[in-house]
């Protein structure tokens, strides 16, 4: 079953020929070649990805239905982008020292790709799990944009959904200057 918070979010991933299916216990999304599979368990969400009928396992567990909303939004920015002509998006991740992905300042990453990658947001202590460190440096980025702001601002021609000569600064992620 999709949640009717999770609406506006199947409407924008079928804008563009997704095949959006309700389940009992969630919803799945394919483009023919890649599925996700988004469950609710546990009052949360967990996404499993399967590649040409070969699983790929968990990418991503998130507790709120925001989560899993902002997660696949980002997931499927570039296609919605491509789709449109538009070139793909610059997200600004830096590595570290080891050359993981860093998050923005206010959240922590740890874990590796054997066990995954835990996202802390300092200041309130909500976790996020991720099977990449990149997905969950980007994910830090946009933590605090609200889902249906990054969702409009995937169509625009900047490269940078942070940068727009307005003022999206109220629900940046601690850490993230525009532009």
């Amino acid at each position: 079953m999709i949640p009717p918070s999770l609406g506006a979010l199947t409407a924008w991933l079928e804008d563009d020929r997704r095949a959006v299916t309700a389940r009992p216990d969630g919803f799945s999304v394919s483009d023919g070649e890649v599925t996700l599979d988004i469950l609710e368990v546990g009052g949360g969400w967990v996404v499993s990805k399967t590649w040409r009928d070969q699983d790929r396992g968990v990418v991503f567990e998130g507790p709120f239905d925001d989560d899993v909303d902002r997660y696949l939004t980002l997931a499927f920015a570039n296609d919605k982008r491509n789709a449109r002509g538009l070139r793909p998006l610059r997200h600004g991740i830096a590595l570290g020292d080891a050359g993981n992905a860093s998050p923005v300042d206010g959240f922590a990453l740890t874990g590796d790709l054997d066990r995954g990658f835990v996202l802390t947001d300092s200041a309130s202590g909500r976790t996020w799990t991720f099977a990449s460190d990149i997905e969950a440096a980007r994910y830090s980025r946009y933590a605090g944009v609200p889902v249906e702001e990054l969702r409009s601002r995937i169509d625009r021609v900047s490269r940078d959904l942070l940068d727009d000569g307005g003022s999206a600064a109220a629900g940046l992620a601690p850490g993230v200057s525009e532009g």
